[in-house]
């Protein structure tokens, strides 16, 4: 089944592959990487580096009410999860980067990974509040940008949710089937639910560490819409930072579907239809697609894969659900 789900999603990637570079000439669109202009690429560089910084500056906070943790520490592991991430277009690296910070600083895996995944919610909830601003203001049509306002609701309502550890949204759930359900799952989804629990009502419930985290989260975002506004730039499009963000969110909500390696075609598709809707076509937006893919994929895969090296780690799938925090064996937690 799993085989089957693949396939199916390669298939789906190189058939918008295909629809994206329809009626587009691969020559000028090379010609027009060739001219892209090399200050703008430098200063995206530079916002990469300040975005990497910064999430892993928010980790460190996020996971300061259970330990204190150095951003030297959390370097590796951020940018190897984000290397798997990259690679298999998943969620995947949030499991092997929070075992590696379990092994080395003796913080129980599951609370390790509940900070990661509330993370993944306060980006998406930035994100989709962002998507849903951009829809209205480049009048996409209804109901795309009220759909789009009311899952910002919802992830901000799940934010809320586990504010104090006993969730406020309990009177309105069938908690006893909830119980069941969860109790039939495989022990690392347990793991994982129980420290998401954990880890988001720790750090919900520590206000200094919230106002932090809050302020840093939109800063990321501040970061990356300059970073696609900047490679517009480069790439030769005269578009304002507004259109810049309006890229940014449309394709971060995009590429969050499972996808070929490096987001391929999913991040083509959000690029190409976002600029079209601004009038934006022709083979420098598909130069654009490919300089975002770079500055996107490849230098958080190749630092991960650096780091992956420097710390011995080869991929062990079956080792995934071991808590390293209470593992004698630390072999079996390297993945």
């Amino acid at each position: 089944m799993t085989v089957l789900i693949r396939i199916l999603i390669s298939l789906v990637g190189l058939g918008i592959v295909a629809w994206v570079l329809r009626g587009i000439d691969l020559l000028e669109t090379g010609q027009a990487l060739l001219s892209a202009q090399v200050p703008y690429l430098l200063l995206g560089a530079l916002l990469v580096a300040v975005g990497a910084f910064s999430r892993i500056l928010r980790w460190k906070y996020m996971l300061s009410p259970r330990k204190n943790i150095s951003l030297g520490t959390l370097f590796g592991p951020l940018t190897i999860g984000f290397a798997i991430g990259n690679i298999t277009a998943t969620g995947l690296g949030a499991i092997p980067r929070s075992l590696l910070v379990s092994r080395k600083e003796s913080v129980p895996v599951s609370f390790v990974l509940g900070t990661v995944l509330l993370e993944f919610v306060l980006d998406a909830a930035v994100v989709v509040s962002w998507a849903a601003v951009a829809a209205f203001a480049v009048g996409l049509p209804a109901p795309l940008p009220y759909l789009l306002l009311l899952f910002a609701i919802c992830i901000f309502l799940i934010i809320l949710a586990f504010r104090r550890r006993r969730s406020m949204l309990v009177p309105f759930l069938p908690v006893e089937r909830m119980a069941g359900l969860v109790s039939r799952l495989p022990e690392e989804w347990r793991e994982g639910w129980e420290g998401f629990q954990e880890g988001a009502s720790a750090f919900l419930n520590d206000p200094g560490s919230l106002v932090r985290v809050g302020l840093i989260t939109l800063w990321i975002w501040v970061v990356e819409a300059l970073m696609f506004w900047v490679l517009l730039l480069a790439a030769g499009i005269p578009a304002d930072p507004a259109q810049g963000s309006v890229v940014m969110a449309f394709t971060h909500v995009i590429i969050g579907v499972p996808s070929l390696p490096g987001f391929v075609g999913t991040l083509d598709l959000a690029a190409v239809t976002s600029l079209g809707t601004m009038g934006f076509t022709g083979a420098r937006v598909l130069s654009y697609t490919l300089i975002i893919h770079a500055f996107l994929i490849v230098p958080l895969t190749v630092v991960g894969g650096l780091m992956a090296w420097r710390e011995g780690i080869t991929l062990n799938w079956s080792k995934l659900g071991t808590d390293c925090s209470q593992s004698s064996n630390t072999t079996a937690c390297k993945t």
